[in-house]
């Protein structure tokens, strides 16, 4: 803490008992007249040695559930006397026993940031990084990102119903076919029964209920899980405009997996380009030239269980539409 005082006319300091002044750096004694000491006696280059003042550093007590900014999740709060809820979500960077006043450990998270969103939407979008990813590192890290673009794309765009009162809950939703959590980690589509992936980053068996905090420890021993969630984390921080990094999707809108080579409709929409015509895309035929398509490809990725494939809208899809057709 800095401060300064300034005094137009006489500064008068007068003191009945002893007068100290200590600084852990340099005291510095300037004036445009002169200094005058007057003193029984003088000593120089021998000063008493300061007293140690401790000094705490300030302390929030807040609720909510705390990630490290890896994707580790470090620990929630939910006590009555705290601000805030325990869906609020925070980035830290670890935490540690401190001391207060009276001499008492206590657990601390270091370096706290708002995040700006539920723990629960969080999860949500982290959890469909994962899960839709065929298990693709660059698939799951451009997800979240996806997310927010398409959010952003819709919002930014002219459509009534995109403004004031569409969140982005509301996005994710939509992307996810608006299906409800329970529907989309158990209910038969696309030929499985329900999201796999989903129930096991929920750490959930089939028809079993929704749980976004049962596995919150259990997240932080896979890797991939864990990505998910900084990454995330960095595309909620994006969205924000908190984020010094770049759109690690490059603008994506959507993605899709191999499942669309036999719907005619996206054999309609999409132009994929040559470079990206490979692994489960590689004998792709456009149906039109990328001047009269919808979306276009972006990247492609091979993962452990699938090819998978990030678009945007054309130029001529916003001629159309000013959402883009999404």
């Amino acid at each position: 803490m800095t401060r300064m005082r300034i005094v137009e006319g006489t500064s008068t300091i007068i003191t009945k008992g002893d007068h100290y002044m200590y600084s852990e750096g340099n005291i510095t004694f300037n004036a445009g007249g002169f200094i005058e000491e007057n003193a029984s006696q003088h000593t120089y280059g021998r000063p008493i040695d300061a007293p140690v003042f401790e000094i705490f550093p300030r302390i929030l007590y807040l609720n909510g559930h705390f990630y490290n900014e890896d994707g580790t999740f470090e620990g929630k709060v939910n006590e009555v006397e705290n601000e805030g809820s325990v869906e609020d979500v925070y980035t830290c960077k670890g935490k540690s026993i401190q001391k207060d006043k009276s001499g008492n450990d206590f657990m601390t998270y270091n370096g706290i940031e708002a995040l700006k969103i539920k723990n629960e939407l969080f999860l949500r979008i982290a959890g469909l990084a994962y899960s839709e990813s065929g298990f693709s590192l660059d698939v799951i890290k451009s997800i979240p990102f996806i997310v927010m673009n398409h959010h952003r794309q819709l919002t930014t765009s002219n459509v009534k119903i995109y403004k004031n009162d569409w969140f982005l809950d509301n996005t994710l939703f939509k992307m996810r076919n608006r299906w409800s959590d329970y529907r989309y980690a158990h209910e038969f589509h696309y030929g499985a029964q329900g999201n796999a992936a989903f129930r096991e980053f929920l750490d959930i068996e089939l028809n079993e209920n929704i749980d976004f905090d049962k596995n919150s420890q259990g997240r932080n021993n896979n890797s991939k899980i864990k990505t998910a969630i900084e990454y995330t984390i960095n595309a909620v921080q994006y969205l924000n405009k908190e984020y010094v990094g770049e759109d690690i999707s490059n603008g994506g809108i959507g993605w899709q997996g191999a499942d669309i080579l036999n719907n005619k409709n996206w054999k309609n929409w999409l132009y994929i380009h040559p470079e990206h015509k490979k692994n489960a895309f590689k004998n792709w035929t456009n149906s039109y030239i990328l001047e009269k398509s919808i979306f276009e490809s972006i990247s492609v990725f091979k993962g452990s269980f699938g090819t998978t494939i990030i678009y945007k809208s054309t130029e001529f899809s916003f001629k159309n539409s000013s959402i883009g057709n999404i």
